[in-house]
């Protein structure tokens, strides 16, 4: 792991068997979540907590990322395992698939917080899919959201706007304080959708 600083587990051409399994009572997993209800199994013959073992051992801090599509609610469980958990299917390029991926991802808006992510998949900025207006939304969003600010374009063919929209410091800092809580819908009207800012943030000044 010499260099490594992030990990992601991606759920695919698996062995059929599940990151982790339901309905266990083992003691391992009383240990890790016993106001949990014990309703998911982190014994270390489940592959997400294999993984997570492992990292653990490294001898540095490596990010670690779940990605199962959201299929098993990982917002639920994944904070005792990993720091960041797909809580959708695959994102594109599109206005439409942008928009649906944050409003699944806000459900979980409750199991954020600063060590554990909920992560709407990666952004689209620079694909060339969306207007430059629709990339500072989907910028905005994923800033408020707490989710991880990872580009999925070609960093090397990056334009002046996308470089501008990805590196603007007032929005990455509302994405990185250290309260971690994710911003949720106030209200809607039409089309229209309000987001609360949240109050530890406006005492300390990081929102105006």
């Amino acid at each position: 792991m010499q260099g490594i600083d992030y990990l992601k587990y991606d759920n695919c051409h698996h062995d059929g068997s599940k990151p982790i399994e339901k309905w266990c009572s083992c003691l391992l997993c009383f240990d890790l979540q016993p106001y949990y209800m014990l309703i998911y199994c982190f014994n270390f013959s489940c592959r997400y907590p294999v993984m997570s073992k492992a990292l653990k051992k490294a001898g540095r801090p490596i990010f670690f990322s779940l990605c199962e599509w959201g299929e098993m609610h990982p917002a639920e469980w994944g904070f005792h395992v990993g720091n960041s958990w797909r809580t959708t299917r695959d994102i594109t390029d599109t206005w439409e698939s942008m928009i649906s991926r944050a409003d699944q991802n806000e459900l979980y808006a409750q199991y954020a917080r600063p060590g554990g992510w909920n992560d709407p998949d990666m952004l689209e900025i620079g694909n060339g899919g969306m207007t430059k207006d629709e990339y500072i939304v989907h910028f905005s969003l994923w800033a408020i959201s707490k989710a991880p600010l990872l580009l999925g374009c070609d960093i090397r063919n990056m334009t002046q706007e996308t470089i501008e929209i990805i590196s603007n410091k007032e929005v990455i800092t509302v994405n990185q304080d250290s309260y971690g809580i994710q911003a949720r819908k106030a209200r809607m009207h039409g089309d229209e959708e309000v987001k609360p800012m949240q109050q530890p943030l406006l005492l300390n000044h990081m929102i105006t």
